[in-house]
């Protein structure tokens, strides 16, 4: 604030600028933020993958006795087999834990892929869902729509309304009735 306020003018002007200023403040820190963050995606991914090589994925069991057993007899007893005994225990449980998480982010697409042959899907209709209802007649929604006709009868005191279901000329009585 340079000048002193006196009119009312004067004190409308200087929030005007007040509320500018605060727009900018809250622009430069959200955009330092933005960058701050930015900057630790390296820590963040590094400390990821030591995450991964100090814990095994658990999601797929089948995976993790796949990954031991060639850990076992791929790593300890071929490729290291004259390495220390420090070594023996390390690069195995690294490459194993490591491996899980690699495996398993793969198993997941596959797993599915086998369990959907196997799920029961529902019958194949011959009838597109945007015309038809779920009981197989035209919905109030199709242009075409018509409402069946009702006949009334009167049995007793009580008013009885049922639709009117006719069967097409060569129609057998196992397939499915049109209303008219």
């Amino acid at each position: 604030m340079n000048k002193k306020i006196t009119t009312y003018n004067d004190f409308l002007e200087e929030k005007e600028r007040i509320k500018n200023l605060h727009a900018l403040h809250k622009q430069h820190v959200s955009q330092h933020w933005t960058e701050f963050k930015d900057g630790l995606t390296p820590v963040g991914n590094a400390f990821s993958a030591i995450g991964k090589m100090a814990h095994r994925d658990k999601s797929n069991p089948l995976v993790n006795m796949g990954l031991n057993v060639a850990g076992d007899l791929l790593l300890k007893r071929v490729l290291l087999a004259k390495a220390g005994w420090f070594t023996k225990l390390a690069v195995p449980f690294v490459v194993k834990n490591y491996s899980s998480h690699l495996l398993a982010a793969k198993g997941r697409g596959l797993l599915h892929r086998v369990l959907d042959i196997f799920r029961k899907k529902p019958a194949p209709r011959h009838m597109s869902s945007a015309t038809y209802d779920q009981g197989g007649y035209r919905s109030a929604s199709d242009p075409g729509y018509q409402r069946p006709a009702m006949s009334t009868e009167m049995n007793g005191t009580e008013r009885v309304s049922s639709p009117h279901i006719e069967l097409n000329p060569g129609q057998s009585t196992n397939q499915e009735p049109t209303r008219s």
